[in-house]
């Protein structure tokens, strides 16, 4: 941090009596003089300011110094040669002057006014780059944040090399917009996260600006951060301002949460339309609206996508892929830059945190490893073009699944027969990772996107009974290409500490009882002194936050917690679980943690729905690609329309009218919104237990012996209640319980072992209400539609996806 130049002290004297006075009682009596120095004032210091003031015949007998311009300031010694001060916090540099009265023993004056300039602390960051993209060499280019802002001009190659100054009040996590072109109508941007992420410049002249005033800091860095504005650094600049309601995203919390919930394959397809857009001489834009206006409204950009195709057919699918094979649109990926630590997760809707995926570990000696469900896989990697190469014959971890017989494309017919006559309808078949090419696309501040093509081997394991042995046979085969998004970083600088630990918290804990989901979801209780206990299973635990995350560590198992995106209240973590005994690690889940701040329990008031809505359940509708800006779809994103009218789609939940009457719904088959009559109903009671829990009672199964009786549960442990998407969102423990052999005198034991969800509260007939506002179509062909709120409701309009990748996977 430095001082600007001192501006020059301007003096002025006003000799009040002498100094030319043709008194005749004062003609030999001669005023007194004053000097004073040039001085560098800066903000927040202590400050002092004097004056030499001399009487050749006489001697100075009183000082009077009087603020006359500038902020106040709280003066002493205004009465002496010397006042001092503390200067006041200003954001620009701002100008301050006194008036100064000094008299002699002859009571002659003399005044002065003393103009100085207060100095702002600022940083100057320095911004070096280059256009990639035709036409904007010699252009004016602008880095702006609050009301900060510096205009320079790209050179002959659209390189640039500039300064922006801040002031050092200015907080560091507002982003700071880079924007480039002479007109509205053909702008490239790129939007910066952060003040905090630019690169200090350095200050050749930092050892003589601190001998000025000890209060001035300067500061250098390393070279700046090469910067590439192209079409995909725009169409990430527009579509983040989309996604915020029309607004430019202000801080860095922002940008990341809205980074994480955009569609890759949108963000691809507005490159490519800026791009055709840039290189055209063709008027394709509407009049009167520019590029990023143009992106950043969805019916502008449907418009536009239109036109395009009207005009320059298959030209956007082009572009696509000639952009995915450009490294220049992009700063280029070297091993060095490839983050230590990945997070591959799916885009998540708004309001809602990511909550599965897979963990990369990048180590620089070129060894790596991905640990997911499967568990841990170990791989070489190098980068080449922008892309990370994966080879997994290092040590690949399978995933073993009972397929039937006749979908193994691998077998020939006559082996399908021969293990269907020895009784094998369903045989084990074991899929594991052979290489992978992650090639980046898109860089965020916290995501990469990258183009994945990955190859697989499926081996149908061998059979080696007393009567009949069949070889193993393998086959490889290549995976459709997908988009994923890395997380590098947590989506937010929210982190586990142990003040914030004490208390009541969810957490999945691994307990192996069912071999789906080895792991329950426990409230746990934390000690202050590191000790803790489960309030469900009453296992006691120790604690320990690390620079990695959250330790839990059981009598039986260790888990190893780490952060992976916040929002509200909700922790997605990733939960490695490593048995004590051995040191292995045995299951590694992503989950869910949860503080629970408040005690909440249900109510007849909070339990009750009433005979047209009922709670639906959200614990799968996280994602992006289930949601049509603020509508929720009736069809899951990985379904196509068939599946999704033979199967039903994803209604599912409970309602409870007054006197305990309750029914469990789900979607009809063979139907579609706005045609859904033939609900599938299940009859329920409900009860509010002892213990605050909402508990339903399935009335209409009945007991095998006794049909009167009921032989099954689900009872929600209720954690907080909050505004959701649709309607009041509850989040609960629960579990579905069911007696032994569903006998009315059976032992009761749990169906679902005790797990999180969430539910909203919405309408009956929500997706009939909400089928004219979301088209029906194949969705396992069409891209995962990104999430926008626009301000009038009724006229809800999303952008167009024409050109996707494959095979977007959704958990079940």
């Amino acid at each position: 941090m430095y001082n600007k130049k001192l501006l020059s002290v301007l003096v002025s004297c006003a000799i009040l009596g002498g100094c030319g006075s043709s008194s005749d009682d004062k003609a030999e009596n001669k005023a007194p003089t004053i000097q004073v120095n040039d001085v560098t004032l800066t903000e927040k210091a202590n400050s002092t300011l004097s004056v030499i003031a001399t009487d050749e015949d006489g001697t100075i007998v009183s000082y009077k110094w009087v603020q006359t311009a500038g902020p106040s300031l709280d003066i002493s010694g205004e009465n002496t040669d010397t006042i001092t001060f503390v200067t006041p916090a200003i954001d620009v540099d701002t100008a301050i002057s006194f008036n100064i009265t000094v008299v002699d023993n002859d009571g002659a004056e003399t005044a002065i006014d003393y103009n100085l300039v207060i100095n702002r602390i600022e940083t100057v960051y320095q911004l070096t780059g280059k256009v990639a993209a035709n036409g904007f060499n010699n252009s004016s280019i602008t880095a702006s944040v609050a009301a900060e802002s510096e205009t320079t001009q790209t050179n002959d190659a659209g390189e640039f090399s500039f300064t922006l100054a801040i002031d050092d009040d200015e907080d560091i996590n507002k982003s700071v917009t880079i924007m480039v072109g002479e007109t509205n109508e053909k702008q490239l941007a790129i939007l910066y996260p952060s003040i905090e992420s630019m690169t200090i410049a350095e200050q050749s002249d930092s050892s003589a600006m601190s001998t000025l005033n000890q209060n001035v800091h300067t500061q250098t860095n390393i070279d700046s951060t090469k910067l590439s504005i192209s079409a995909i650094s725009t169409a990430q600049y527009s579509l983040l301002i989309a996604n915020n309601n029309g607004e430019i995203p202000t801080y860095k919390e922002e940008v990341q949460r809205l980074e994480s919930q955009l569609n890759p394959d949108l963000v691809l397809e507005a490159a490519a339309v800026i791009n055709i857009m840039v290189e055209s001489e063709d008027d394709i834009l509407e009049e009167g609206i520019g590029l990023i206006s143009s992106i950043t409204n969805p019916e502008n950009y449907n418009t536009l996508l239109d036109n395009i195709e009207t005009s320059l057919p298959g030209a956007i699918e082009k572009n696509i892929e000639e952009i995915t094979e450009n490294p220049e649109l992009t700063d280029l990926l070297t091993p060095e830059k490839v983050a230590p630590i990945y997070y591959q997760t799916d885009a998540a809707a708004q309001s809602f945190v990511a909550r599965s995926g897979e963990r990369y570990e990048f180590n620089q000696t070129g060894i790596g490893s991905v640990t997911n469900f499967n568990g841990l896989s170990e791989f070489d990697w190098s980068v080449n073009n922008n892309t990370i190469e994966i080879d997994f014959s290092r040590n690949a971890h399978g995933l073993i699944i009972n397929q039937y017989v006749d979908s193994i494309e691998s077998l020939t017919n006559e082996e399908k027969a021969l293990l269907r006559s020895h009784g094998y309808e369903l045989v084990p078949v074991e899929y594991k990772n052979v290489s992978s090419s992650l090639t980046r696309i898109l860089s965020g501040s916290v995501i990469d996107t990258f183009r994945e093509s990955s190859l697989q081997r499926e081996t149908v394991l061998a059979i080696n009974d007393a009567d009949f042995q069949f070889e193993a046979k393998s086959y490889d085969f290549e995976m459709e290409d997908r988009n994923i998004l890395m997380r590098k970083s947590v989506t937010s600088d929210k982190a586990f500490d142990a003040e914030s630990m004490v208390g009541l918290w969810g957490f999945e804990v691994f307990r192996n009882n069912d071999p789906y989901s080895p792991s329950e979801f426990e409230i746990l209780d934390f000690n202050v002194n590191g000790t803790g206990v489960s309030l469900d299973s009453e296992d006691s635990f120790s604690w320990t936050v690390t620079d990695e995350g959250l330790s839990l560590n059981f009598s039986e198992f260790q888990h190893n917690i780490n952060l992976i995106d916040y929002l509200d209240g909700q922790y997605a973590v990733l939960n490695e679980v490593v048995d004590v005994k051995s040191g292995d690690q045995i299951a590694v889940e992503f989950g869910l943690g949860f503080q629970i701040e408040d005690e909440v329990t249900f109510t007849e008031n909070s339990a009750l729905t009433g005979e047209k809505h009922y709670f639906q359940t959200m614990v799968n509708q996280w994602t992006a690609a289930s949601w049509d800006n603020d509508t929720l779809k009736y069809c899951d994103s990985y379904s196509t329309e068939a599946q999704c009218y033979a199967y039903g789609g994803i209604m599912f939940g409970f309602q409870t009218q007054s006197d305990n009457i309750g029914t469990k719904y789900a979607s009809p088959v063979d139907q579609f919104p706005p045609n859904l009559t033939d609900y599938y109903k299940e009859p329920l009671n409900w009860e509010i237990t002892e213990n605050g829990n909402l508990r339903f009672n399935h009335t209409g199964l009945g007991c095998y012996d006794d049909y009167s009786q009921n032989c099954r549960y689900r009872e929600w442990n209720l954690l907080s209640i909050v505004d959701g998407k649709i309607g009041q969102r509850i989040y609960v423990q629960e579990v579905d319980m069911r007696r032994e052999d569903n006998q009315s005198t059976g032992e009761w034991q749990p169906l679902i072992y005790p797990r999180w969800n969430m539910y909203e509260l919405i309408e009956i007939e929500y997706f009939n209400k909400t089928a004219a506002t979301v088209e029906m179509v194949d969705i396992g062909q069409l891209a995962v539609d990104s999430i926008y709120q626009p301000v009038a409701k009724a006229t809800k309009t999303n952008h167009t996806v024409l050109f996707p990748s494959k095979s977007i996977n959704i958990e079940k």
